[in-house]
């Protein structure tokens, strides 16, 4: 089966309406907007920056030119619907704050899934790790982080729930 990781809302949406084309999905900065189809979307990793101002923890409203009435809900409401999409316990299986990340595993979820959330507190609209930033201006985006390398965190997740046997099934 295929892994997918690319633009956060697509990757969700990807993951809720195509659940049995992807062996596991990781998104960034992102939220779920479309409710599932009844099968159970593969196993998830949600990365989002705490310095965030586009996408902001609490949620509400977002002001950036160019930007208009766009409210995302809370992370944490996002997480919830991960949790019930995906089957999980209420409570996550594992947690580990540091100073600049937390980290959050609910597992085991319904048929073997798992929901990972990582937060780096002091990243904004980037990719973690980024260094540089990206193509957004840290005055509408926020800072960047190197807390965590966004793209070995995705990876190792993506590897570990890839599965075998040859070319995905179209």
């Amino acid at each position: 089966q295929e892994l997918l990781a690319a633009m956060p809302p697509m990757v969700q949406r990807l993951a809720v309406e195509m659940p049995g084309r992807f062996a596991a999905a990781a998104s960034v900065a992102g939220h779920l907007h479309v409710p599932g189809n009844g099968e159970r979307p593969p196993p998830l990793l949600l990365i989002f920056g705490g310095s965030d101002p586009l996408v902001p923890l609490s949620g509400g409203q977002v002001s950036a030119p160019g930007i208009s009435d766009h409210r995302p809900p809370a992370v944490l409401a996002t997480v919830g619907r991960w949790i019930a999409a995906l089957g999980c316990p209420d409570a996550p299986a594992a947690a580990v704050d540091g100073p600049r990340v937390e980290r959050r595993l609910w597992a085991p979820c319904a048929g073997g899934g798992e929901l990972a959330v990582v937060l780096v507190r002091d990243l904004g609209h980037h990719w973690p790790g980024s260094g540089g930033g990206g193509p957004l201006p840290a005055r509408l985006a926020g800072p960047t982080s190197d807390a965590v390398d966004g793209t070995a965190e995705i990876w190792a997740f993506l590897r570990r729930h890839a599965r075998t046997g040859g070319a995905a099934a179209r």
